[in-house]
């Protein structure tokens, strides 16, 4: 099911703005509407149910993807000491090694 913009920036709200990621509140704030559209290319591609999904960065649009459409995601970041894996699973990174 697609998710509008208003139903996004709801959820973006929620699910981001005020948490501990990587940058200022300013950044997030400043940065939803550049989210949502990578969101909705994302969400457009037709893509099986459940897909796996990678999210190389700080990990908001891994969260923004689990939460809304119920992707698996696995967030990989050099800023993060562990990989997060959505639903939540956090793998330290001594374990992949």
């Amino acid at each position: 099911m697609i998710c509008n913009k208003t139903e996004f920036v709801r959820h973006y709200s929620e699910l981001i703005r005020g948490k501990d990621f990587v940058e200022y509140e300013s950044y997030y704030e400043n940065s939803v509407i550049r989210f949502w559209k990578a969101f909705d290319r994302i969400q457009r591609l037709d893509l099986p149910p459940s897909p796996k999904v990678l999210d190389i960065g700080g990990g908001i649009m891994g969260v923004l993807l689990a939460r809304i459409h119920g992707m698996h995601v696995r967030v990989i970041s050099m800023y993060l000491p562990v990989v997060m894996v959505f639903p939540i699973r956090i793998i330290f990174r001594e374990r992949l090694a």
